[in-house]
């Protein structure tokens, strides 16, 4: 009976380590990108959660009869980078000025005519940003929930859009409004 040397070559452990070395890189590259994908969709899922919780007020808000104040509708805009504010308009006095919320160009954050009530500010995630400039506002009118970005009615095949982007790679997602007040990404 005779016994050979048994083992592995040097050029086989190399060969061996290298095979195990990509196989962990490759790995490591697959949970990353699920990383920055999972945190886009996360980031995305909360602007667009507050985009239909505007568009949910402007559909159901009742007009109370005995409240002097109207509401013209809700809206999100954008304040910074990382920052949107749900907000609504709404004026005093209906009666005396039935028209006011009216004029689509006035529908918007930062005119002068309406007055402004701030709901709920959101903040993204660190790392992630709102990349939209400048700075969208999306607005759905009462009674309703037309569909307003920028001071401009969405119609026919019209799109609003947000874009959510990861601040170390690069990559986005778009959150759109269509004319209808469809919100997907």
């Amino acid at each position: 009976m005779s016994f050979g040397k048994r083992g592995f070559t040097f050029i086989e452990i190399i060969l061996g380590m290298g095979i195990v070395i990509f196989l962990s890189a490759s790995m490591f590259r697959i949970i990353s990108v699920s990383n920055t994908q999972q945190g886009l969709n996360m980031n995305a899922e909360k602007v667009k959660a507050i985009l239909r919780l505007a568009q949910a007020y402007s559909l159901s808000i009742p007009q109370d009869e005995v409240d002097p104040r109207h509401i013209c509708g809700f809206g999100l805009r954008r304040n910074n980078s990382t920052t949107a504010t749900l907000y609504y308009l709404y004026i005093d006095n209906y009666d005396n000025t039935p028209i006011a919320c009216e004029s689509i160009s006035d529908l918007r954050y930062s005119n002068g005519d309406l007055k402004i009530e701030n709901i709920k500010t959101i903040t993204l995630d660190n790392g992630y940003t709102l990349g939209s400039s400048p700075s969208p506002d999306i607005f759905f009118k009462t009674p309703y929930g037309r569909v307003i970005f920028n001071g401009i009615e969405l119609s026919g095949t019209g799109l609003a859009n947000l874009s959510i982007v990861n601040s170390n790679t690069s990559d986005s997602k778009i959150i759109q409004v269509n004319s209808s007040g469809k919100i997907n990404f």
